[in-house]
């Protein structure tokens, strides 16, 4: 794996924790 690869695959998992996190706060909170 090429370190681009890498880096946009760390920055894309953070942009879906800092997405699903806020979610899921949210879906359990409803509970």
């Amino acid at each position: 794996m090429n370190p681009g690869n890498t880096a946009w695959m760390l920055i894309s998992s953070a942009l879906v924790l800092m997405m699903t996190a806020p979610g899921l706060a949210l879906f359990y909170g409803g509970l």
